[in-house]
This record gives C-alpha cells, structure tokens and sequence, in this order.
C-alpha cells in the first residue's frame, strides 16, 4: 500500500505519560488513510501538536489513562463514545480504546473458555456490534480538524476473507448418517455409509469447497489443528490425524490450488512452538479453536510464534466487530507500548454462531450476514469463517445452501475476495 502523503506529529512534554499511545492510535490512522506518519521532536506550524494545552486535536486524557476504570454508565456517551469533562465525544480516546481491546483487560470477566463474553461487552451495551465505530471516530478527526481535513481518505469497497476451520473430518457417517435414519431415507443412508467407510470421510472435502468457491471466482484459507482428541477439561481439538495420509493430501491440494493453509491453534495448552513444530511448516496465519484467547495475553504470545496474522478477534456467541474496527491492523502491546508486528483480522461472521448459540434458520442467518454486510459495504475487509462440517446435504444442509447463496451475493454485488498473504501485503 503506498503513501499518498504525510502528517507530523508533536507530542508534547505534558503528554509524555501517553505518548505511546498516541503514536499508536496516529500510526493506525496514518495507515488508514495512507498517509505517512513523521514523529517531531520539535513544535513547528506543519505539525500537529497534540497537548493538554493550546493542543491541535480536543481530547481527554484521562479515558487514556484509566483504561481499565472506565465505564459505560459513567464515561461515554448515550452513543457509546467516551467524553469529554463538557460532555462532548472523544473521538481519538475512543479509537484507542476499542483498538486495543481495553474492554478485554479485566481476567475475571470470562466464561467457562476463558473467553470474554458479548454479553458483558461494549459492543452488546451500546448495540453497535455492526459498526465500523473506530472508522467513523478517525474520519471525524480528519473532518474537524483544520490541518487533516486536507487528507482524503481513499476509496475502498470492502473486500470479503473466506477460511473454514477444520474441526472435524470424521463425523459425517454419525452425524448425517443419523440424519438420513430419522428421515427414513435409506438411499441417502447408504450413500453416507458407502462413501465414508470405502470412499473417503465426507467431511474432508476441501477440494469440494474450493470448487464452489471458484464458480464465484473467490478462494479462502483452511485452519488445520495439529492436536487430536479431548481435553483433560472435557473440551474436543481435532477427530483427525493432521499427518495422516488422507489429510495431508487434501492439505497439499490447497495450496497447489492457490488457496491458502493456515495454524487452528488448539484448545490444548500445548505453546505456539510445539504446534507449529507439528505443522512442519511456518503458516502465514492463525486462529484460535472455540476463539479462546484473550488479547491482552495471546497477542503476546501470537507475537513470538513469528506468526504474521491472526484472525481470532470476534465473537462466538454474536456476529458484527469484537473492536468496532473494519479493516485489518496491528494490535496494541501494553508492555512493550507499541504496535504488535503481526496483523489482526478480525473475525465478523461464523456459521456456528448463528447455528449453533442463535438457533437461527438458514433465512433467517442470511438475512442477519446480509444486513451486516450492507452497513458496511466501505472500509472493511468482511470475514466470514464456515466450517468444513457444514458443507453437506444432509445434517447441514441449508446452512451448506447458505454459504452458496452468500458467495451469489457477494459475486453478484462485486466484493471481491482477499487472501492472507494479500492482507499482509497490502495492511502491513
């Protein structure tokens, strides 16, 4: 992504104690709105001088310094952006702190995975999981401010990430095959036997996705787990041997297909080293299994993996922005006080989210990724993750006929797709 031009900065003294921060949040605008981003030791008329006195942009420095004090009730607005002591909104503390995941920073807010919850989230209380909220902050900065409003911010239609998790390979010939005997169909029973026992497992169907994805001119990247059985907690990684034979095949087609392969990290406790040591290879990317992680202790162990992406930052139990940020960025390290080397992608949609914790029907799961989707046709790279397991006539088959029909309509609405090594290429 080349620069179209730059801003200078000047942080003064009575700032020091934020500075990092605010080069933060400036780097991820500057990157944002492809300008370049110059640190200046040394007020001048060109730069923008950002100061608790006679400063170029209006914000509270205190929601920086209180992170993890803040709250809903007390510290944003009825909209959900943090204030000012006037009560007026704080664009650039506000892009900070959901950038960063400040929400995310209390351990003892998780549920039975560790995970943090919707439930309790900025996003579920101000209802606006469906914004691009870090976007609309950063363009009123921009706006309002008569030495950026010169910027103009590029043009992009939002572009759509596809990956699948691979879970499970072996759970068709019980599951479907279920399905077809409480449907007295007999055929479809013997067809589930037949190809599963003497064919291969239905559910190892990679070369299947890929050619629905590429009648749509489209390819994604598959996750694979390298760790196989359940938990000591009672919590399931793989039914699959990642080395086996069957596997590695249907892995070495992808990416002589051009598609992409990537780390499922596992559920188990096992460290990045040992897992990749197990994939054989360095991946581009990773994501969580079940998304456990939290940010402020995963990103950090993201970064010494060497891994170069990451795609676990969203919800299981809801779809729409964990960060209220659109477009692909590096996170915030809060002990080393600077941009994390690898990119983040958040994740937007999954099937099991609206399958699994919603009970949605299939027209009604459309409906929902449609309307995300259309509120946010700028400025974001959409992901949509939906597992290999769903791709079948039988158990799942309306939600294997709703992923069709999203690839019709992002075809047909002129999204294009974005691959991990072209969001590294063009975000970084």
């Amino acid at each position: 992504m080349s620069k179209l031009n730059s801003l200078s900065l000047f942080i003064d003294s009575t700032c020091a104690h934020i500075r990092n921060e605010l080069i933060y949040v400036f780097g991820v605008l500057c990157n944002n709105y492809r300008v370049s981003l110059s640190i200046q030791e040394q007020q001048s008329g060109d730069s923008l001088t950002i100061a608790l006195a006679d400063t170029d942009i209006i914000f509270n420095p205190s929601n920086i310094e209180r992170l993890q004090q803040l709250a809903f009730a007390d510290d944003f607005t009825r909209e959900g952006f943090l204030k000012m002591p006037n009560g007026e909104c704080d664009y650039l503390s506000t892009a900070f702190y959901l950038l960063s995941c400040a929400q995310e920073m209390d351990e003892n807010k998780k549920d039975r995975l560790g995970r943090f919850p919707f439930a309790i989230s900025y996003q579920k209380h101000f209802n606006c999981a469906n914004q691009n909220r870090v976007q609309y902050c950063f363009d009123q900065l921009v706006k309002l401010n008569p030495k950026l409003k010169h910027h103009q911010k590029p043009e992009r239609r939002s572009r759509i990430f596809l990956s699948h998790d691979v879970d499970f390979i072996n759970g068709a010939l019980l599951q479907d095959g279920f399905f077809a005997l409480k449907a007295l169909n007999l055929t479809a029973m013997f067809k589930i036997m037949f190809s599963n026992l003497l064919v291969k497992p239905q559910w190892l169907n990679m070369d299947k996705i890929m050619q629905i994805e590429s009648e749509y001119d489209f390819k994604s990247t598959f996750y694979w787990l390298v760790n196989k059985g359940i938990t000591a907690e009672g919590y399931k990684n793989s039914d699959y041997d990642f080395n086996s034979e069957r596997v590695q095949a249907q892995f070495k087609s992808v990416a002589e297909k051009g598609w992409e392969n990537g780390l499922h990290k596992s559920i188990s406790s096992e460290s990045f080293d040992a897992e990749l040591a197990k994939y054989g290879e360095m991946p581009l990317g990773n994501r969580y299994h079940f998304l456990k992680f939290r940010p402020l202790d995963d990103f950090m162990k993201i970064q010494q993996s060497g891994l170069k992406f990451d795609t676990s930052l969203g919800f299981a139990e809801e779809i729409g922005f964990r960060n209220n940020y659109g477009l692909p960025y590096h996170p915030y390290d809060f002990k080393q006080k600077k941009a994390f080397d690898f990119l983040e992608c958040p994740l937007h949609v999954m099937d099991t989210t609206l399958h699994h914790y919603q009970k949605m029907t299939a027209k009604e799961a459309y409906s929902k990724i449609i309307s995300f989707v259309e509120k946010n046709t700028q400025d974001a790279v959409v992901s949509v993750l939906w597992h290999n397991n769903y791709f079948t006539p039988y158990k799942y088959g309306t939600y294997f006929k709703l992923y069709k029909d999203l690839l019709a309509y992002f075809y047909e609405h002129q999204f294009e797709g974005i691959t991990q090594q072209e969001i590294i290429e063009q975000y970084s």
